[in-house]
Parts: structure tokens; sequence; C-alpha cells
């Protein structure tokens, strides 16, 4: 759903300099939007996102609890019913009264509850190119941009409400377009040319409790999977998809081990700007795709019916391992049995070709992933990995033959030093994400990536993937260390981007041939990379957390082009390399 909210803001605000508009973004989000959170820690609150997880390496939190479905209900599954003045590690507060964030009875008995949440500011600054990603309904711009949120939640028996939405509004400024754009996908580089205001119902939701099981319907976002930085199926990098849910709140004891699970129905929507152009006006030097502009026709109408679950296990016999499997199946037209669809994420996989009507639903593709999470408890640290495969094998025999055709996959680790001393330590995390193709595409569908499907839309709600957030066919590598001092933080990181590898060696762009030292061979080393390194600050001031993350990035063949009028070194390419800023910022203030 759209709401341009934001109509009243003047345009004199977007002139003003970037240190007054940081300063009037903090004020907007810390006071006038206030934002509210459950004892669920809805995906993306800056902080908290990670202070469980955290815990649990620390041997402070239940170590059946997988942190592989997220968000995780903290009341019923780790037993903390008190979260938002909670320190980092410590509990159960930190000497900081949130009055308002308490649950306030009423009813009957005190048979009811309510409570506020957070006030939260999310901001954003990118210098040269969008840059940044898992950011729910912030979009890919240039220029300033900021995500506000508010809200309330209220339980009263078994009934759970969350009442949270979102507000972004976006400079969108102009930057150069590509050459050539990703294919077969809803998947815009900039959201239209005009400044961007949206609103959405957010983190929101309505669910019904039946001991270990949830039922409801909302927004929220979810993420499956092992992952820090990212995850194959579901993630909060796009907007929260309106779904229908059945979910485990806890861990569910067998005799085997600790069982959850997850099934969602739902209906994504089109960006709004679907289709575009995606090769580029050969009268122009460099070559560049024309704008992005707003498709009126199809507007943020649904695209396609989905079906999405999750399992994960946590053998009794095994303490400290959970595995698990996520798996989407997404229909473009209708299906012909459409209340039975929606559990078809758990039903029995066949075969399916592009336009295979082998299956009982019809026309459809799949994505698949398996993960596995491991705790070295003695060692505060955790090593987890995932695999997933977009196309889905036409036979037993094809399977054998290419099994990694259309992988994506991720690994990482994280280790706390001096977990020891109380509220103190120094995190260390390292994380690689692929979703470039093997090389089994340059005999199966060239340019054919991961999210990418000839049904055209793509594993995407309003034009952005609902999984990993780097476009289709990227890879990226994570070099992480947090000092953590209760809310206090400090830290450095870098970070290594390739983007579009699948569509930059699917021969889409013949320009490459022009390189004037060797004309007329192609040039495969020009890929776009962003390196950036990082400086992340966070503090706290009573009820406020505020923290900021500053990026000095390094941009090496933006947009795959040669630079005009720039003459090249001996033996190199008139490269097209830029330095450039992006500035992360938030505020959290508890009531």
């Amino acid at each position: 759903m759209l709401f341009d909210l934001f109509s009243f803001c003047p345009s004199s605000a977007r002139s003003a300099p970037l240190w007054q508009r940081l300063v009037n973004g903090l004020i907007f989000s810390a006071v006038l939007v206030p934002t509210a959170h459950s004892q669920t820690v809805t995906l993306g609150l800056p902080h908290y996102d990670q202070v469980m997880r955290r815990a649990q390496l620390l041997g402070q939190v239940d170590t059946n609890i997988s942190f592989c479905l997220n968000p995780v209900d903290l009341r019923r599954a780790a037993g903390h019913p008190r979260l938002y003045g909670l320190d980092s590690v410590l509990f159960p507060t930190e000497g900081f009264a949130t009055p308002l964030m308490e649950p306030q009875p009423f009813g009957k008995r005190g048979r009811g509850e309510w409570h506020l949440l957070p006030l939260v500011g999310r901001m954003r600054y990118s210098g040269h190119h969008p840059y940044g990603w898992q950011d729910g309904p912030m979009i890919p711009a240039k220029g300033w941009q900021q995500l506000s949120s508010m809200g309330a939640r209220l339980r009263y028996g078994r009934l759970e409400v969350q009442l949270r939405p979102e507000w972004v509004t976006a400079d969108n400024q102009q930057f150069d377009n590509p050459p050539v754009r990703v294919v077969k996908i809803d998947n815009p580089d900039r959201m239209g040319t005009e400044p961007y205001r949206a609103a959405f119902w957010g983190q929101s939701f309505a669910k019904l409790h039946f001991g270990p099981l949830a039922l409801g319907y909302g927004s929220e976002n979810v993420w499956w999977g092992p992952g820090l930085r990212g995850a194959m199926l579901m993630s909060n990098n796009a907007p929260g998809v309106r779904h229908a849910t059945i979910h485990s709140n806890r861990p569910i004891r067998t005799p085997i081990g600790h069982i959850e699970f997850q099934l969602m129905g739902f209906r994504p929507q089109y960006s709004g700007f679907f289709g575009y152009a995606t090769t580029y006006d050969t009268s122009l030097v460099p070559p560049r795709a024309p704008d992005i502009q707003p498709n009126d026709s199809m507007g943020t109408s649904p695209h396609s019916w989905v079906s999405a679950g999750m399992v994960t296990w946590q053998p009794s016999f095994i303490p400290g391992l959970f595995v698990g499997a996520t798996r989407g199946v997404q229909m473009v037209d209708k299906p012909r049995r459409l209340p039975l669809y929606y559990l078809s994420a758990f039903l029995p996989a066949d075969t399916e070709g592009e336009y295979s009507d082998q299956g009982q639903f019809g026309r459809r593709n799949q994505l698949v992933s398996v993960f596995g999470r491991y705790l070295f408890h003695q060692s505060n640290a955790e090593v987890y990995a995932e695999i997933g495969r977009e196309d889905w094998w036409y036979d037993h025999r094809d399977f054998i033959n290419d099994p990694d055709h259309t992988t994506a996959w991720l690994l990482g680790m994280r280790r706390i030093y001096g977990g020891h001393r109380p509220n103190r330590f120094v995190e260390v995390t390292v994380e690689y994400t692929r979703t470039q193709n093997p090389a089994s595409m340059i005999a199966r569908g060239f340019g054919y990536s991961f999210y990418t499907h000839n049904t055209g839309r793509g594993w995407t709600h309003r034009g952005q993937i609902m999984g990993e957030g780097m476009p289709p066919g990227s890879n990226r590598h994570y070099l992480g260390v947090l000092w953590v001092r209760g809310h206090k933080q400090f830290g450095g990181h870098i970070e290594r981007v390739v983007y579009s590898e699948d569509m930059f060696l699917s021969g889409r762009m013949p320009f490459l041939n022009n390189q004037p030292q060797f004309p007329g061979k192609p040039n495969y080393t020009k890929r776009f990379v962003d390196i950036s390194p990082a400086l992340s600050l966070q503090t706290r001031w009573r009820g406020i957390i505020i923290g900021s993350t500053h990026r000095l990035m390094r941009t090496y063949n933006f947009q795959w082009v040669y630079r005009p009028g720039r003459q090249a070194p001996p033996r190199r390419d008139n490269d097209y390399n830029i330095w450039s800023y992006v500035l992360d910022a938030f505020v959290v203030y508890r009531f």
C-alpha cells in the first residue's frame, strides 16, 4: 500500500546543508515519530536486532533457540517479558526506567496489556550512488533518505496485535544509469526520477496464540536462515509483504530435539516502475540505459502468488547444532487450486520445466535452501552456512549432472572475545555471500541468476529482492571487529561488493570490446566493485540510543564503463574509479 504522507515537506528542506538535514532528521525521528514493539524484536531495529543472539553466545539465552526464524518471541521462547530496558548482555535491566514500554494491564483481572515501542529513525546519505541493503522499505537512492516508524502493541488472552507503520522519504537524486540492467526481474536500480515518499503497514500484525503455535496475518518482515548480513529467501531487504502465517512461537520439544517452523502465503507486488528498458542507447557515450519511469498500468499491484515455508531442527543428541531448510513456490498465473496452493511449500517437490503442468498447481518457479548453524559454547562462537538453488532440477539425471546450477550460498562465523567480563567484549564477524551463478550458466541459460526466472517478476516485492539484497549475480565479502561495552560500541569493518557478475559475463556489454589498449578484445577486467572501510559508533544517553556508520568508499569501474576524456595509463584502460562517502545513522528513544 502506497501513501504520499510527506507532501507537506517543503522542497527547501531538501536544499539545506547536509549537517542541518542530519540534525533535522534526528529530531524528527526522535520527537515526532513514536515507534512500537512487542516482546518480539522486529527486524531492522537498531541495537536490539542482535542483542539476544549475542547473549546466546555468552550463555545467557536458551541454546535451543535457533535464531534462524526471526523475529523471535522473547516472552514465549526466551522467557524475557521485558526487553527495551535491557543492556546488550546484562539482564534484567540496565538501570534506566522505561515506564511506558512496560506492560500496562487492562480489562477484567488484568487479562490484557499494552505498551508503546521505542521511537525509531534511520537515516542514510549516499554521496555518489546507492549503497546499502537489508533495510526494509528504504530504497536504492543517491542523496538523503530517512525511515521513520511508530506503533504500539496490545495483548488480550490469546490475541496479540501490533501496529507499527513505517514511512520513507528520499531525495532520490540522479546518478549515472547503468548501460544494461538485469532481465527477468522487477528490481530497478532507481525508483523513478522524482523524490520518493511512501508509507507502509510495516511491522504490523494480528495473531492468535495456541500453546507453541501462532496463527495470524500481518506485514512484518521475517528472516529465515543463519546469516547475519543477508539471507537466501526471506529477510528485511524489501518492505514487509502482507501475508497469512502459521508458525511456532517457541522451540517445540520433541523426542528427537527441538523444532521451529513457519508457513506463509502472500502476494508480492510490483515496484510501480516495471517494465523498464534493460539495454542501452547506442547513441550515448558512455552507453546508458534510459531513465526508469513509473508504470501507471501495473502500479504496485500484486504480480504473483507465493507459498513459502521453513523448518529448523536442533537435534537433542548434538547440542549447539541447528539444521534447516527453506522453500518458496511462486506462481504467476492464478493457481487452479488456490486455498490448497498456499500449502505447497510443505508438499513434496516434483519436476518442473519453465511452463510445466506436471505440478498440481500449474506454471511456477521454486527456490530452496538448506542451512546449518553451530554454537561453540565454550568459545562464545558460532559458524553458519546456507546454500540455495533457484531452478529446480528437471529430473534426477539433471541433478546428478549439474547439481550446482543456479546456486547461491553464504558462509560466516562470529566469535566474542572477553565474554567472561560482564558487559564488555570484542566481537569479530566474517561473512561471505555469493549469488553469482556457477560456470553452468555457459551451457544453460547464459546470464540466468538466482532470483531471476522466465516468469519475469523475480523473487521481489515492491521492486526489492526479498532475500539477499545485492543485485542478482553479485558477491560480497565482509570482515568486522566491534568493541562492546553495554550500549556503547565502537568498531570498524571492511566490505567488498562485486556487482552483477552474471550479467557482466553474459556478453550483454559489447561496448567492452572497445578498450583502447586491445581493440576488438572483450575486457573482462572491468568488474564493477565497491570496497568500503567503515567506522561504527554507538552510545546511549538516558533513554536515547544513537549510532552511526561512516563509509569511505572506493568504487572501481563504476557501471562497467570507460571514463570518457581520460588518458589511460600504460597497459591499463581508462577506468571510471571514484571516491565517495556513505553515512548510516539511527536514533532509538525509549519512553
